[in-house]
């Protein structure tokens, strides 16, 4: 056969190998994994010095035809996780705490501060932590599993 034939087909064997290294980046929310869903921008706020008290942050990317739902939320770092949001009422920011926020059929549920978030309680971390789990069960029977960047309001 002719040299440019095999050339070809080792550069299509090099290509479809690439593919397979098992150092890619994880799935981005434009591309999501088998289940449908996905968790970007995962982070921790750490509490201020003398509190154990942070906060969390995440979306979760839903790219299925059935509406999930968030049941709890377990971390590494934390002794208790629970999901809030706040509200205005009567001209006034308040917050309360929310049961099983969902993420509709082929949309997202965006927690970030200001709006929907996680509060951590009794939180522990081992100092220069750089991150933590953060294991999401839905109500689907799935748990996500993710990793969150711990991060410090306090600059040294």
């Amino acid at each position: 056969m002719p040299r440019p034939f095999y050339s070809t087909l080792l550069l299509i064997g090099l290509f479809a190998l690439s593919a397979c290294d098992s150092n890619t980046a994880a799935v981005s929310p434009e591309t999501p994994p088998p289940t449908g869903l996905a968790v970007s921008d995962a982070r921790i706020r750490l509490p201020v010095p003398g509190k154990s008290t942070g906060a969390g942050y995440f979306t979760l990317h839903n790219h299925t035809q059935q509406t999930v739902a968030i049941q709890a939320i377990r971390s590494d770092v934390a002794g208790a996780i629970e999901l809030h949001e706040h509200i205005h009422r009567d001209g006034q920011m308040q917050m309360r705490r929310m049961a099983n926020p969902a993420a509709e059929a082929q949309s997202s549920l965006q927690l970030q501060p200001g709006g929907k978030h996680l509060m951590l309680f009794d939180m522990a971390w081992e100092s220069g932590q750089q991150t933590a789990t953060l294991q999401i069960d839905l109500d689907n029977g799935m748990t996500l599993e993710v990793s969150a960047r711990l991060e410090s309001l306090v600059t040294n």
